[in-house]
């Protein structure tokens, strides 16, 4: 069985924002059973600085 998930997470502010740290957990693990096949994520506009860890779910 194939999932195809699409998820949008979008901020407005009522002013312009210079500075804005967000995190966002949105990478599927491999797991037992469930083999990552592809994933992606596109930010706009386009941060300054972007990173990836492993958080204590995997």
């Amino acid at each position: 069985m194939l999932y195809d998930i699409s998820h949008i997470t979008k901020y407005e502010y009522n002013a312009p924002v210079s500075y804005c740290h967000n995190i966002a957990t949105l990478r599927p693990r491999k797991a037992k059973g469930q083999e990552l096949m592809d994933y992606k994520i596109q930010i706009s506009p386009k941060p300054a600085e972007i990173s990836e860890r492993v958080d204590f779910f995997g």
